[in-house]
């Protein structure tokens, strides 16, 4: 345990950890604040729908060419969405379970089409399983996507706060309260615009395919426990909290994947809720219930100790996740980096380079996650004249090499590679 936690403090010296903490814990809060208000109004699978029309609305963005801007495309259309699911509900003809299912499978299919037919990135099964499953994306956050999603959730939050009246009544007795003066279609649809950002949001944290559970599990877990609408939401708001921040903490010690890292506390917690539950109804004390909650959570989390740092930058002792998110650090900072000494394990790959010649090859130490879909490393150069494959290892071996991080440009690509390395026993 305090291993662990020397490891945290060691990992949050690095921007992208904080980033990455802040935006999730605000996702978190967002997300099951209005979870609660799904799981009563029965809409829970709302955030499958929503979140594969995110899925879309973000291929069609990559095959247009603005993934960099992509936001300004995928929120409009995922809004429509929500607005044509949540307010429409009344006078369609397809009803709610069928149109959720029609407009998620449907925008999840023409979504991966739309990439597979015109190919907008050269890692595709890696693009996709991050968009699915929220491997890396959290940890790849830069500074002004950062401040989009802190505003946009607290937005949601101030929302939730001012409306905190008007969204309870329409959530228990939509009829009553039309009766009573209260504009039932307008807070609908408003409230159908906060679920479409905190389901783009929320991509980042958990990926496509889980978003449900991050809405779903702590409205869930609360009810188990709690009876009142504001005991739940509080409640709601702490599992969600704890459950996204100690999720993260053990993804990014433990090299697992962010969003089902999160997702599998949130499952544990609900089994506790649960258990409680049963305590609480055969008159067992309450306090001994609820100590619980904390002893099992407290006994999940544990790691390994990595050691310090001996070189500017010792990248081999991170796992898959702290490394992918690093490198796309360094890419996106490499004046920062450039010249720091860099030590860095993986698999040792070669690779012909057809612009220098027939014989020329590029070394680079590949590191895979657990599917072997995604991939990061960095290219290396050996110091002096050596000759290959006389001096270089065989090919999948697992190496550790060190060397100079040095970026250059070629035909107006900027590159970046490890120069005077060596291999490091």
């Amino acid at each position: 345990m305090t291993d662990f936690f020397k490891t945290i403090v060691e990992y949050m010296q690095f921007p992208f950890v904080r980033y990455a903490i802040i935006t999730g814990v605000l996702i978190a809060l967002s997300s099951s604040l209005l979870g609660v208000i799904l799981v009563l109004k029965r809409f829970s699978y709302i955030g499958d729908g929503l979140s594969h029309v995110a899925f879309g609305a973000m291929a069609l963005a990559s095959v247009m060419g603005i993934a960099k801007n992509d936001m300004l495309l995928i929120l409009p259309i995922t809004i429509f969405c929500a607005v044509l699911l949540l307010k429409g509900g009344e006078n369609r003809k397809i009803k709610g379970d069928a149109a959720i299912a029609m407009i998620s499978v449907g925008s999840l299919a023409l979504g991966y089409l739309f990439l597979n037919i015109f190919k907008p990135s050269s890692n595709l099964s890696g693009d996709v399983c991050t968009t699915l499953f929220g491997s890396t994306s959290i940890l790849t956050l830069t500074p002004t996507e950062v401040w989009v999603s802190v505003i946009l959730s607290l937005a949601s939050v101030v929302f939730f706060v001012l409306f905190y009246n008007k969204l309870f009544a329409i959530t228990f007795d939509e009829t009553f309260a039309k009766a009573n003066g209260i504009k039932t279609d307008l807070y609908n649809t408003l409230l159908a615009i906060v679920i479409a950002v905190i389901i783009v949001l929320a991509m980042k944290l958990v990926g496509s395919l889980l978003i449900s559970a991050l809405v779903i599990f702590p409205a869930m877990s609360a009810m188990r426990i709690f009876k009142s609408f504001k005991k739940v939401t509080v409640a709601s708001v702490i599992f969600s909290i704890v459950c996204s921040f100690f999720g993260m903490m053990i993804s990014i010690v433990a090299g697992t994947p962010v969003g089902a890292t999160i997702v599998g506390l949130d499952i544990v917690l609900f089994a506790v809720c649960s258990l409680i539950a049963t305590l609480q109804n055969h008159s067992f004390r309450k306090v001994g219930a609820h100590a619980c909650l904390f002893l099992i959570l407290a006994a999940s989390l544990a790691s390994p100790f990595y050691g310090q740092q001996k070189v500017d930058m010792d990248l081999s002792k991170f796992n898959y996740n702290m490394l992918s998110a690093q490198i796309f650090n360094i890419m996106m900072n490499t004046g920062r980096y450039e010249g720091q000494t860099v030590r860095i394990s993986g698999e040792f790959m070669t690779f012909v380079n057809d612009d220098e010649g027939p014989d020329a090859r590029d070394f680079s130490c590949i590191t895979m996650d657990a599917t072997r879909c995604c991939a990061t490393g960095l290219d290396f150069e050996l110091a002096g004249n050596p000759q290959y494959p006389k001096d270089y290892p065989p090919e999948d071996s697992i190496i550790t090499v060190e060397g100079t991080l040095h970026t250059f440009e070629q035909d107006g690509i900027s590159y970046t590679k490890l120069i005077n390395s060596h291999f490091v026993n």
